[in-house]
């Protein structure tokens, strides 16, 4: 094993998923620049940076990440301490020097310890390269080029050559022919949920898969990781489960069929199979039906054409059972990102002819999810326009965190909500969903 340890990593609580998307940003990578200058002057990191000539997009990427609207001027004024509580707050980094050193590497220990850490990286990456054939030589590229691996491991070498080993033993079992996702994990490192959502060694593994599928799949880029969605207003389009169910199948990986669900209420489908029954018997007493991917692939129903609303939060659709029941008309939860079982269904829905409504939170991840629907399935905005936005806005006093994203569908919305620096939540406009339901 590499040995060369850095300071970040020893007894740290950092999340490297979650600081990438509050502070890997390229808006943000001047910033970053400051502070790395001064932890390698021995400076603390504390008062204020100042960045010059601050570009639109670094004003607006740094006001969502501490929720305040953007300031004026040509220089960018960055409380530290400000930064530094945000953080903390989201259980990203204990504190900003730790950040700042899971994002960049080691630079605060002098230079005969970087030096050091340096070599023990330069070394991991000539023994990798050593066993990897094409194209896995690609895939060591790309993880050297973009430090990917390095955030992995929280910039511990000797974590990341442990890493690496382990995606080795998985790589060199693929294809698998339809082995189950967990037991590929027990075989290949004897552990059965290395391999799931959100874990280093899945994240590395679905890195490499778009280099190694047999199907042709291309479903995404490098950028893509497979990264769930975290609950901090960060979540980014390649937490989609359905791409990383993709990958996986492309190289004959089996995940469950009953892990995901997706909640209806009165949808109905034009069958009579097992399903359709189901969904029939449900929607005739007003309750909502729970399906899964099985289901909806196993005995698929056969949809009919017609409007589909289609919500993000559980707690709407629980509200429509609630008021309207068997008088609510079809809706589907998508539960944050979609779900395969979600993203299945919203597929055949809009393949059989419905035109899909969508609606989710007035905050970042929620315009992310709507752009993907829009994209993938051709769903229509519902009550998710800039006015919607506006009227709504006095309800909440939450601030609006996170990477800004417009929506495709209404460039006023992006612009709305960063000037207001607020996010409303689904469940504050339910009123209003629900008359659209009840027709």
């Amino acid at each position: 094993m590499v040995e060369g340890v850095s300071r970040a990593t020893e007894g740290s609580t950092a999340d490297p998923h979650r600081l990438e998307r509050l502070l890997g940003g390229a808006e943000l990578s001047r910033l970053l620049d400051r502070l790395v200058d001064r932890l390698r002057r021995g400076r603390p990191l504390t008062g204020t940076v100042r960045i010059a000539e601050a570009t639109p997009s670094e004003r607006a990427a740094l006001a969502a990440l501490l929720g305040r609207p953007p300031g004026q001027g040509h220089t960018l004024s960055v409380p530290l301490a400000d930064l530094d509580v945000v953080l903390r707050r989201a259980g990203a980094a204990p504190d900003l020097a730790t950040a700042v050193e899971v994002l960049r590497g080691p630079v605060g220990e002098g230079a005969a310890d970087r030096a050091r850490v340096e070599r023990a990286w330069e070394a991991l990456f000539g023994e990798a390269f050593h066993w990897a054939q094409p194209p896995l030589d690609t895939w060591l590229a790309q993880l050297r080029g973009d430090g990917l691996l390095r955030r992995l491991a929280g910039g511990d070498p000797g974590v990341a050559a442990d890493l690496l080993e382990q995606a080795r033993a998985v790589l060199l079992r693929l294809p698998a022919d339809g082995l189950p996702r967990s037991v590929l994990a027990g075989q290949a490192v004897g552990d059965s949920h290395a391999l799931d959502d959100g874990r280093p060694l899945a994240t590395l593994v679905l890195r490499a898969i778009p280099l190694l599928a047999v199907d042709g799949t291309e479903d995404a880029g490098p950028a893509s990781d497979g990264a769930p969605a975290d609950g901090d207003g960060t979540t980014h389009p390649a937490s989609d489960a359905a791409t990383r169910g993709a990958r996986w199948s492309a190289v004959g990986v089996r995940t469950s069929a009953l892990a995901g669900l997706v909640l209806t209420l009165g949808l109905r489908a034009a069958d009579t199979s097992a399903t359709s029954q189901a969904l029939a018997a449900l929607a005739e007493q007003g309750e909502p039906a729970a399906l899964t991917l099985r289901q909806l692939v196993g005995d698929a129903p056969r949809w009919r054409p017609g409007e589909v609303f289609v919500c993000e939060n559980l707690a709407v659709l629980e509200t429509a059972a609630d008021r309207l029941g068997v008088a609510c008309a079809p809706l589907v939860c998508v539960d944050g990102w979609p779900s395969r079982a979600a993203s299945t269904l919203l597929r055949d829905l809009a393949a059989a002819g419905a035109t899909l409504r969508y609606h989710g939170d007035f905050d970042w991840p929620g315009l992310r999810i709507a752009n993907d629907l829009h994209e993938r399935v051709d769903a229509a905005s519902w009550r998710m326009r800039a006015r919607d936005y506006r009227g709504a806005v006095a309800r909440s006093n939450r601030p609006l965190r996170g990477q800004p994203v417009g929506a495709v569908w209404d460039p006023e919305l992006g612009e709305a909500m960063l000037a207001s620096g607020v996010r409303v939540e689904e469940e504050l406009v339910v009123d209003e969903l629900l008359a659209d339901l009840a027709g």
